[in-house]
């Protein structure tokens, strides 16, 4: 399952690198919480959640499709709407092109959703550091097929 949902996009490193990246940096510290407390519960809840909060079906329903340049907003609008809660859209640039590299639904720890804050100090305190500018979105970006 973590081939299909959960794949390693940078095809110059070990299969499971990536996946050991995730656990060491964000893995460990979902220890102290019961449903998470070992590397395998962390990736079977973590794929548990991906398929109940299924960002792409979200954002299919809302007209919303793989391939395409859209408004920033229109997509942080569509999740909203459907979560209840708003998300951080993380973006990279590739040859001037911004296009989303991660969105990242914030969580308490019985696993409720909420919004995730939008100031510099939310990202200190959500990613460890603050996020650099390529992570940044612009008001269009380009929501790329997997």
């Amino acid at each position: 399952p973590l081939n299909k949902y959960w794949p390693n996009q940078f095809p110059r490193t070990p299969k499971c690198s990536f996946w050991k990246h995730e656990w060491e940096k964000h893995g460990r510290c979902a220890t102290e919480v019961r449903e998470t407390g070992s590397e395998h519960l962390y990736f079977n809840k973590t794929l548990s959640l991906r398929m109940k909060y299924n960002i792409d079906e979200i954002l299919s329903s809302a007209g919303i499709k793989p391939g395409e340049t859209y408004q920033l907003q229109d997509i942080k609008s569509a999740l909203k709407q459907k979560l209840g809660s708003k998300p951080i859209i993380l973006c990279g640039n590739v040859k001037k092109v911004h296009w989303i590299s991660a969105m990242v639904i914030c969580m308490d720890r019985k696993f409720q959703l909420f919004d995730c804050p939008e100031k510099r100090i939310a990202e200190r305190a959500y990613f460890n550091t603050p996020l650099p500018p390529h992570d940044r979105c612009r008001a269009e970006v380009f929501y790329p097929m997997k």
